[in-house]
């Protein structure tokens, strides 16, 4: 019989009071847990149904992978306190290995779901393929949205990190000041008439000194930082983009993207201002140019047909010999046109 398989982490997100997958007991799929098809058509178990049509069929023997099952037990089991596989189909006292009445062969139609194929009732095909175009549509407002908040996220470091260096620039300008009022003193001559009041003034600025190459060194791990976090979200920005892209344009790839690359820097357009090109707008535009452009030059390098001058034949002549041609030397034009002046007449 063919029945819905599933891992157990997916049996016991469906499960429920009326809903008990059944785990295989040998086997090659033992281990595994199935429900009937059954299931799907089932109004009381339209809640787990969009998890349902998701999963894999297989063809199970009941005889294989329940060799030890009682049926008598098993079906008085299953009336009694559904702890067996949910199928509202088996009436108590009938043999739950018996072959299930599903929804036949000519009822049903294949899908495609995740790069996997599977058979569904026909009447469900529409309501599935409409799930599967609205998961397929959450999937990608939800990634659209992880990428503008991880975009506000990097952008609002990098407004803190730009601040933080802004503040620490202030901070070491008023430092070079100070440092530059100790340049002029003549610190043998203090030393000398105040020995204690040179002591202080040289710590003074050696202190001054080195508060200002700490501020200069926080300075330049900001600018370090700034960087990166610029380069991250360009990066998170382009991949973005190449996912809209992929979408947009068929056929997309890295290969399509290098190739967009090299047309692009033909005309002088620098790697570094490609990358920070994340409108998928501008990307397709240039696609679309570079897309004329090849065809343009294989309609260009294509076989030309030559071109006939069709011959000209003037009236009264039926022979080939007095045939004239724009092609033939004047002597002979003049013969043959003198031919066909005598024949006429």
């Amino acid at each position: 019989m063919r029945l819905l398989t599933m891992s157990a982490e997916v049996a016991a997100e469906v499960a429920g009071p009326r809903l008990k997958p059944r785990r295989i007991a040998a086997g090659p799929e033992a281990g595994a847990f199935v429900l009937p098809l059954a299931v799907l058509e089932d109004p009381d178990h339209a809640a787990a149904r969009p998890r349902l049509i998701a999963l894999e069929t297989l063809e199970i023997a009941p005889a294989a992978a329940w060799p030890d099952a009682d049926c008598g037990r098993a079906a008085a089991a299953h009336s009694k306190d559904r702890t067996m596989m949910q199928d509202p189909t088996i009436a108590a006292g009938e043999d739950p290995r018996a072959p299930m009445a599903g929804p036949a062969d000519d009822a049903t139609e294949e899908i495609e779901h995740g790069g996997r194929f599977y058979r569904v009732p026909r009447a469900l095909k529409a309501a599935l393929l409409a799930n599967i175009d609205h998961e397929r549509a959450g999937q990608e407002m939800a990634a659209q949205r992880q990428a503008l908040m991880q975009r506000q996220r990097m952008m609002e470091m990098e407004a803190e990190l730009s601040a933080a260096s802004a503040q620490d620039r202030a901070v070491m300008i008023a430092l070079e000041s100070q440092i530059a009022q100790f340049e002029g003193v003549d610190w043998p001559a203090v030393a000398q008439r105040d020995p204690q009041l040179a002591q202080a003034l040289w710590a003074q600025a050696q202190d001054l000194v080195s508060t200002h190459e700490q501020y200069a060194a926080a300075i330049a791990q900001q600018d370090e930082q700034v960087r990166a976090a610029a380069a991250q979200r360009a990066q998170a920005e382009l991949a973005e983009t190449g996912r809209v892209l992929a979408g947009k344009i068929e056929g997309w790839s890295p290969e399509v993207a290098a190739k967009l690359v090299e047309y692009a820097q033909a005309f002088g357009v620098t790697l570094e201002e490609l990358r920070e090109v994340a409108d998928p707008r501008l990307w397709m535009i240039l696609h679309r140019a570079h897309q004329g452009e090849a065809a343009l030059k294989a309609q260009a390098a294509g076989p030309r047909s030559p071109q006939v001058r069709p011959a000209v034949q003037l009236s009264g002549g039926s022979a080939p010999a007095a045939m004239v041609r724009d092609d033939m030397g004047a002597a002979e034009w003049m013969r043959r046109r003198n031919a066909q002046a005598m024949a006429g007449r």
